[in-house]
């Protein structure tokens, strides 16, 4: 029997050396039935030519502008397989993780997106993200959300949502698209033997005012449009405490961030429609808010995330 084609989607920008060896070990993963397509972000250090040069056989969406993960639509909507894995230029599936996941969609058609582990390829340290399961467990388990840099998703499901949200650029991207497949009926699991090995980020800077700026707008526009109730309080008033707070931290010049962030979100609510969710679904998905919602603002994981941000929190200890 003929396996279904899995149609790889990768967001590339300025990182060549990265994307060849990803394109590498996609080349000789055991699934076989691949299909690679890049979306490149205006990289000008050869990335485009690397691909024409090197991978001939990889269809190249090459963008004149970096205009963050929109880039990856065009080649969502261009996919010709069953299913689409989505990862990073800097990310790759462990061998045997592509069949172990089309195996979990054919046997449950209810499914719609996996989840895949997130691993540190040289520790195997797993990454702790709230869109993670704390304890990933033996089999399946029920899932609200998704990490961007490794997942997979029914085709049909994800070019009929239109993929990413236009206007989000960069950051908690993923939440939209979760609410997006448990509107229409699907189902979200967490395969802990579907890995994605991705270098672990570095925090020995801190963090940039474009990651708070970003991930807070999001944030307060996901909610909006699909959040309503207490539920919808509870995240915006925590974000906008919490941004308010990570931005302020950056300096003058970032706080300027925050009040653009409440402007933009005034140009979503013109521009969309509201798709609440269930009250069921608004349960499962404000996981996917990082902690950062008022009720859980005081709690230990939410600090310790908090901490990492910062630079004071490394290897699970404190730094002092």
């Amino acid at each position: 029997m003929t396996r279904p084609l899995v149609s790889v989607c990768i967001l590339s920008h300025n990182r060549k050396s990265d994307l060849a060896h990803t394109l590498e070990l996609l080349q000789r993963d055991p699934y076989g039935r691949l299909e690679l397509l890049v979306a490149d972000n205006a990289s000008v250090d050869g990335t485009p030519e690397l691909v024409r040069e090197d991978f001939p056989d990889v269809r190249l969406f090459a963008h004149p502008e970096n205009i963050g993960i929109d880039a990856l639509n065009t080649a969502f909507m261009a996919a010709r397989g069953e299913y689409i894995l989505v990862l990073d230029d800097d990310s790759w599936p462990e061998p045997g993780a592509i069949e172990r996941a089309v195996a979990r969609f054919e046997e449950k058609p209810s499914l719609g997106l996996v989840t895949c582990d997130i691993v540190e390829p040289k520790g195997q340290k797993r990454w702790d993200m709230a869109y993670l399961p704390l304890h990933p467990g033996d089999g399946p388990q029920p899932w609200y959300c998704f990490v961007g840099c490794g997942f997979l998703v029914r085709t049909a499901l994800l070019q009929e949502m239109g993929g990413y949200p236009r206007d989000f650029f960069l950051y908690a991207n993923e939440a939209p698209v979760a609410a997006e497949v448990l509107l229409r009926g699907y189902d979200i699991e967490f395969l802990p033997d579907v890995r994605v090995f991705h270098k672990m980020p570095s925090r020995q800077s801190g963090f940039s005012q474009n990651h708070v700026f970003y991930g807070l707008r999001n944030d307060l526009q996901t909610a909006w449009r699909y959040f309503h109730g207490w539920r919808y309080l509870d995240i915006l008033l925590g974000r906008l405490v919490t941004g308010f707070v990570l931005l302020a931290s950056l300096g003058r010049e970032s706080r300027a961030a925050y009040f653009r962030a409440l402007r933009e979100l005034r140009g979503y609510q013109q521009r969309h429609t509201r798709r609440p969710l269930s009250k069921d679904a608004m349960r499962q998905l404000s996981g996917a808010f990082h902690g950062t919602t008022l009720t859980t603002l005081l709690s230990y994981r939410t600090l310790r995330r908090v901490l990492w941000y910062l630079g004071f929190y490394k290897d699970g200890r404190v730094i002092s």
